[in-house]
């Protein structure tokens, strides 16, 4: 079984080309770099949640062995970046209601 673990976003995140994203638009951004990351999605990744089902839906469509992605520390983000990524909870309750075998756990 495999487990792809998302970490907590950190209070002042950088991202490619060295800058600092700040504020609310800029911490969707760093949400969208890091689940790039950490999905290993290409460089086109269209950073919403809409680009996130269909590149997940392709890669989850060839996926036989159970997958389980952790999500750890997802308390430590702010409340408004919590709201923000029920649009991501939802994407992955899709994906599992279409690919029972890819699990998603938000363990805090």
């Amino acid at each position: 079984m495999s487990c792809v673990p998302l970490t907590e976003m950190p209070a002042r995140p950088f991202i490619e080309g060295g800058g600092a994203v700040r504020g609310i638009d800029g911490n969707r951004v760093f949400v969208h770099l890091l689940l790039k990351h950490k999905f290993g999605l290409p460089n086109f990744y269209g950073r919403n949640w809409n680009a996130l089902w269909d590149l997940l839906e392709d890669e989850c469509y060839s996926q036989e062995e159970p997958l389980v992605v952790e999500m750890k520390n997802f308390h430590c983000i702010p409340k408004d970046m919590q709201e923000y990524c029920e649009g991501m909870f939802g994407v992955f309750d899709d994906i599992h209601e279409k690919f029972p075998q890819v699990t998603f756990k938000k363990l805090s």
